[in-house]
């Protein structure tokens, strides 16, 4: 091959465009106007298959059935029905959920796990609540299944710490004074907050004044008679 030899350009090819007509579609065995009767994919909405104990029924319901009725849905307070600081623990004890709609049920305490990461295996309808349910039909609360329940665990159990730490600052402020001769406070309360305040006794001071009258009294009489 000779050094001089060129490398060739190819000329540049015309393409001449036209409408595609409706019969040349047809004609490749296409409906013309089929794009006008697509339509989209639906997105299937989540579907939760539910024991309805109230209806005594299961069945498959919507999102906006199972939201309507969730336990850990349209809170509007949470509260312990009794406690006390001085308790060693709160599982025990019962927590009061009280919903928009003016309901209200009462949860074990112990039962919201803070641990557990695991989503329900069905769901259960017992008093118009629905609750998450693991396959043995046991509550499964968790920071999966019920986040806001498990957020409230955790926020009485640090006021509940909090509490506590206060009552033993308390009991040692108490003692410090006992020891160094001043009379004790005879009972303490613990109110709603967790802070001890002293009870109100009940203390019969009727006879007080009369008392001191009385020996009045007795040291006039004492007097004139000498």
């Amino acid at each position: 091959m000779s050094d001089s030899a060129s490398t060739s350009t190819p000329s540049p090819t015309t393409v001449q465009a036209h409408i595609v007509t409706d019969d040349e579609i047809k004609a490749l065995g296409f409906d013309p106007h089929g794009g006008s009767n697509l339509t989209q994919p639906s997105v299937n909405a989540p579907t939760y298959y539910l024991l309805d104990d109230d209806a005594k029924n299961c069945r498959n319901i919507d999102d906006d059935e199972f939201k309507a009725s969730y336990v850990d849905d349209n809170i509007v307070k949470c509260y312990l029905a009794d406690y006390s600081p001085f308790e060693e623990t709160l599982d025990n004890e019962s927590l009061v959920v009280q919903y928009a709609g003016g309901s209200s049920i009462s949860v074990a305490f112990g039962l919201i796990d803070l641990d557990l990461k695991l989503p329900a295996d069905a769901y259960l309808k017992s008093g118009g609540v629905i609750y998450p349910i693991d396959d043995t039909g046991a509550l499964r609360l968790n920071g999966v299944t019920t986040p806001t329940l498990v957020y409230t665990r955790e926020w009485v159990l640090r006021q509940w710490k909090n509490a506590g730490d206060q009552n033993v600052q308390m009991a040692d402020l108490v003692d410090k004074f006992v020891k160094a001769g001043f009379e004790p406070v005879t009972s303490l309360d613990a109110n709603e907050g967790g802070i001890l305040t002293p009870s109100t006794q009940d203390t019969d001071l009727s006879g007080v004044g009369s008392a001191s009258s009385s020996d009045s009294s007795s040291d006039s009489s004492s007097d004139s008679s000498n």
